[in-house]
């Protein structure tokens, strides 16, 4: 962190709590791992990410957040401000053949050893309109295991009534957030190849966030 982007992170982040407790109160089950490890929810709001961190009772620094490069893109003065106070790792979806996936995993796997970050990802690729879950997608898997970390399950609620997609600001409302069990590399690392591992933990990861949403539905946390 720069001296000159310290006071906008450190700024944002005290906005962002203040909105979460006055405006937006939020309920949290379970927690994080005290280890470095790839938190993936469900994806309906831009609020996900935040309401991810705070839920964790960790500083904003402690996370990076992996997003597409081009929806935040460095060239414009709001995706640098973006990706500035989100703390965003870029996804190259425009490099041909894996060479930005290779590009994302060697960034991560850089800042997780230096500074024992947590990562956030979004398994379904994009938000969804109507609330429902989206089939997850492979990336997750494949990052979980290229660098070795634990992957926690979690689940919000209220984000998307609170801001869906296309809004501009948040609404009041109450939120909550559901962290499962993590699925940990002994998990997965006697299967056979790395296909059949990814496969595995893109399967696991989708069942126990789906399980996670049942539980909400039939015991809401509040909202």
């Amino acid at each position: 962190m720069t001296s000159r982007s310290r006071p906008l992170k450190q700024g944002f982040e005290w906005f962002a709590r203040a909105l979460f407790r006055l405006y937006l109160p939020l309920r949290v089950s379970g927690a994080l791992p005290g280890e470095p490890s790839l938190v993936c929810s469900n994806h309906t709001s831009h609020l996900d990410s935040i309401a991810l961190m705070i839920a964790s009772g960790r500083p904003f620094a402690s996370f990076r957040l992996l997003a597409a490069s081009d929806y935040f893109a460095p060239e414009s003065r709001a995706g640098r401000l973006t990706r500035s106070v989100l703390n965003i790792i870029g996804i190259d979806r425009s490099s041909a053949g894996s060479a930005g996936l290779r590009q994302t995993i060697a960034e991560c796997a850089d800042t997780v050893r230096e500074h024992g970050v947590h990562l956030i990802a979004f398994p379904e690729g994009t938000r969804s309109m109507r609330g429902g879950l989206l089939p997850f997608k492979r990336g997750a898997g494949l990052l979980a295991v290229a660098l070795n970390l634990p992957v926690v399950p979690a689940y919000i609620e209220g984000t998307r009534a609170a801001m869906p997609k296309g809004a501009w600001l948040p609404r009041p409302g109450r939120l909550a957030v559901r962290f499962g069990a993590p699925i940990r590399p002994a998990d997965w690392e006697g299967l056979p190849g790395r296909k059949a591992q990814y496969a595995y933990v893109t399967s696991e990861l989708e069942r126990r966030v789906m399980e996670l949403a049942a539980r909400a539905a039939g015991d809401p946390l509040g909202v």
